[in-house]
């Protein structure tokens, strides 16, 4: 069965279908060109489509007055473990198939990866499925926040079992794939979370540097 996606740059919103095994994939990117009218976010993952409103490069954000989204005291260290497993196996992955395609292999860059993992724990801790937090921070505020401020795009996936999955799964979309491959980017961060469901919430943010 075909899965929904959006894939959302400054230019707006286009909606295809994904043959793939996750629930919900989205992506959002940096872009010059003038974004089309916003539509309007949900806060969840569903069967339909997860939508938000298109996105163009954001302004150095204001400091936050919140604390962070999660502080990992709840997951088990061997849970910890696994998960950082399967995103260093995502960033490998990652970077075959950039290699294939004339790419550069981009590098894990510690802040970037701070920031995926926040934002994967906070979305799987919170019940949401978004790239826009709940307090209203996007992925640049997100990596601000950790000390980078050169993030340019970030993938986000839910209900993939692997890290080969769900890279197939970006893979496969336009959206997805046009971050995953954009020979400009040379970091990358990677976060994985297990929601309540026992389901795993993927978090891919690239940066410039």
């Amino acid at each position: 069965m075909a899965l929904p996606v959006t894939v959302l740059t400054g230019a707006g919103l286009a909606v295809a279908e994904l043959p793939g095994r996750a629930p919900a994939t989205e992506t959002v990117s940096e872009s010059s060109e003038a974004p089309s009218p916003p539509t309007e976010s949900t806060s969840e993952a569903a069967p339909g489509v997860v939508t938000q409103p298109a996105e163009s490069e954001s302004p150095e954000p204001e400091p936050s007055e919140s604390s962070d989204p999660v502080d990992g005291t709840s997951t088990p260290p061997e849970e910890d473990g696994s998960l950082a497993s399967l995103a260093d196996e995502a960033v490998r992955l990652t970077s075959l198939e950039r290699e294939a395609a004339g790419c550069g292999a981009v590098t894990e860059n510690p802040q970037l990866t701070d920031a995926a993992v926040g934002h994967s724990r906070d979305m799987a801790e919170n019940g949401y499925f978004d790239h826009t937090s709940q307090d209203g921070r996007t992925f640049t505020d997100r990596a601000s926040q950790e000390g980078y401020d050169h993030a340019m795009s970030e993938n986000i996936a839910k209900g993939y079992a692997t890290a080969a999955d769900v890279i197939r799964g970006w893979m496969d979309s336009p959206g997805h794939r046009a971050n995953l491959l954009d020979c400009d980017a040379e970091a990358v961060g990677m976060g994985v979370a297990r929601d309540d469901d026992g389901s795993l919430v993927w978090t891919q943010v690239f940066g410039r540097e």
